[in-house]
């Protein structure tokens, strides 16, 4: 979609995002002609996984509704109100529409101006950056799936604003606790307990040839910089 600037009749700044025109036809059909070449890839290639086409296709149909954005930005706003240092702004729900989203205007500065801050005021942008992105999956089961640096912004009062919810996903209670297992015995180099673990959940045949090292180097490769108790 195109953003853009307005102002409501009651005098609210808002931001509106309207889709492009025929972007929906558009995806659908690239999602169709994805689904035909992985079909090909996997007669040649059988651990290339049909089911990603599903995945993508479901986050696509995601970014694609409006009003389920506007639903969810809702949603996380009413937990970040009256938050000391996240601010999120909330969707205008009653001019929404399937093709338009309308939520509350933020003016505030982009990340590149954010880079240009002292050291500390950089590390506490850093830290609230982590808490709302990471830390979301681990309080309230639930994470955004698009956060880059144009999705983040500093208000005027030193608050940092999170924008753009049309990738944001729950997951069930059970699954979270189950990483947050995993993460906690890697992080504590219990190999042989993340072995077991991994084992139950299916992840790990105990007929393979994998170890209890190679499970805490496989979790520690892609999460160490967030287990580590030292600067990054």
């Amino acid at each position: 979609g195109q953003v853009y600037r307005a102002r409501l009749r009651d005098g609210r700044d808002v931001a509106v995002k309207v889709k492009y025109p025929g972007i929906d036809q558009a995806v659908r059909a690239d999602m169709q002609n994805l689904a035909l070449v992985m079909k090909l890839v996997h007669t040649v290639w059988p651990s290339a996984n049909p089911a990603m086409v599903d995945e993508i296709a479901r986050n696509f149909e995601s970014e694609l509704d409006y009003l389920r954005e506007a639903k969810t930005q809702r949603q996380v706003a009413a937990q970040y109100r009256g938050h000391p240092f996240i601010a999120v702004p909330d969707s205008v729900v009653e001019h929404c529409t399937p093709h338009v989203l309308i939520s509350e205007y933020v003016d505030g500065v982009g990340f590149e101006q954010m880079r240009t801050l002292p050291e500390a005021e950089r590390n506490r942008i850093g830290e609230l950056i982590y808490r709302f992105y990471i830390g979301s999956l681990f309080q309230h089961n639930e994470f955004c799936g698009d956060p880059h640096p144009g999705n983040i912004l500093m208000a005027p009062d030193g608050r940092v604003a999170f924008i753009d919810f049309g990738l944001y996903n729950r997951m069930d209670p059970a699954n979270v606790a189950f990483e947050k297992n995993c993460l906690v015995a890697a992080g504590e180099r219990r190999g042989r307990e993340l072995y077991r673990l991994m084992v139950d959940r299916g992840i790990v045949d105990a007929g393979s040839e994998v170890t209890p090292e190679d499970c805490l180097d496989y979790v520690r490769a892609a999460s160490e910089w967030h287990l580590v108790d030292e600067e990054i």
